[in-house]
């Protein structure tokens, strides 16, 4: 979806396979699920953040009523969504996300 709008895509099976990406190329926006394969989502956002400070997160989740979405969403507010969202709502989220901030 976001490479038939332009955008360029790197994609990462789990945490750590996106932290190695984002040591190899300068990256924009790190799109992360928050219930990745063998880590937590809230924490390879922390890495990125360490790691990259100017790339920006939007964190994602299918849970939205779990407890771990609930504190993610507090921590990432307007950079957090749930799945559940249109493409549209996603591809609004990360132009907002790239222009703004």
């Amino acid at each position: 979806m976001l490479q038939g709008q332009g955008y360029q895509v790197f994609e990462a099976s789990d945490g750590m396979q996106a932290l190695q990406v984002l040591s190899e190329k300068p990256i924009n926006l790190a799109i992360v699920d928050l219930f990745l394969p063998g880590r937590d989502g809230i924490e390879v956002a922390e890495k990125i953040e360490k790691q990259s400070p100017s790339t920006k997160i939007l964190l994602l989740t299918a849970y939205g009523e779990h407890p771990r979405a609930k504190e993610a969403e507090k921590i990432f507010q307007e950079n957090f969504l749930e799945k559940t969202a249109l493409e549209q709502t996603l591809l609004k989220k990360v132009q907002e996300i790239l222009l703004t901030h």
